[in-house]
């Protein structure tokens, strides 16, 4: 009977961690890259801290903090030769990377928004549906480098809240549809001057 001998080739088993933290690495960016581009990333290569300025914000200091993950794999698994687990391991160490790093995002945005006095608060005599307006109106729409109207997220703390959302919007029906439009239109409009402006602030090569 022969006998199996585990995790005995340490040359092998280096490279290997290092292709499949790479391969994870590659996979949570891929995610990242749906919410923030890849030319809007700013990498640092010294230092873990830097300095937020503003008009009417005080100098903050912050500094990055760690994304970590915890998963489990079972002995059993590695026993019986279950190829299975390592699928399971990358999906889950992705999944729980990037749920860490959109935590970290929003409650990034969510202080500055506090700080700068941008957050619309829930009341009683407004629904949702006029709520989620007047947010739209508290924000400034972007403007990418190819010209396009660049729109605000909404991540909402809990789930329901789109929900809840959708069936309040339903049930205005036309009006909200029209006041909606009417706001994006004033928006663009807005934030297009605002770039023709920016841009007439450079000059341009004949």
């Amino acid at each position: 009977m022969t006998k199996h001998e585990y995790f005995s080739f340490s040359g092998t088993q280096d490279q290997f961690d290092k292709a499949l933290i790479m391969f994870i690495q590659n996979l949570v960016s891929e995610e990242r890259h749906k919410l923030v581009p890849p030319e809007n990333v700013m990498r640092y290569k010294h230092g873990t801290r830097w300095i937020t300025t503003s008009s009417n914000v005080s100098r903050d200091e912050k500094e990055m903090k760690p994304l970590e993950t915890v998963t489990e794999i079972y002995w059993k698994d590695i026993r019986e030769h279950n190829l299975e687990i390592l699928s399971t391991f990358v999906k889950t160490s992705v999944k729980q990377i990037f749920e860490s790093y959109l935590k970290m995002m929003i409650e990034t945005v969510s202080e500055m928004c506090e700080n700068t006095g941008r957050t619309v608060e829930g009341r009683k005599d407004k629904s949702i549906a006029e709520l989620y307006i007047e947010g739209l109106r508290s924000v400034e729409f972007g403007v990418d480098r190819e010209g396009r109207i660049s729109m605000p997220f909404f991540f909402p703390s809990n789930p329901r809240i789109f929900e809840d959302l959708k069936k309040d919007a339903e049930s205005k029906g036309r009006e909200f549809d029209e006041e909606l439009q009417k706001v994006i239109k004033e928006k663009s409009e807005k934030a297009l001057e605002r770039e023709k402006k920016r841009l007439a602030k450079f000059k341009t090569k004949q």
